[in-house]
């Protein structure tokens, strides 16, 4: 029995691997855009949510006569204190 198939040269068996590195890079950067894109809009929400609750109780604070509570605001460009917001321990 004769084989029919054809064998494919080296170049486009080359061509096809490229091919196929290119498609599976290109996912992969697709996959850690939307990673980005959902954690910065996480981050957002949930900044917003708690912005939202400190307005709340520093306005009741003001009623109740009392000053309001001095805060911090975050440097998220220095490494060193990004990484200390991110392990530092919450009050209580």
């Amino acid at each position: 029995m004769e084989d029919t198939t054809e064998k494919a040269s080296p170049e486009a068996i080359e061509a096809l691997k490229q091919s196929i590195k290119e498609t599976n890079e290109g996912k992969r950067r697709d996959k850690l855009r939307r990673q980005v894109q959902r954690a910065h809009e996480w981050r957002v929400q949930v900044w917003a949510q708690s912005e939202l609750r400190i307005r709340s109780a520093q306005a009741s604070l003001e009623v109740l006569g009392s000053e309001p509570v001095d805060l911090f605001e975050p440097d998220f460009n220095d490494d060193a204190l990004l990484h200390h917001y991110a392990d530092m321990t919450l009050s209580k």
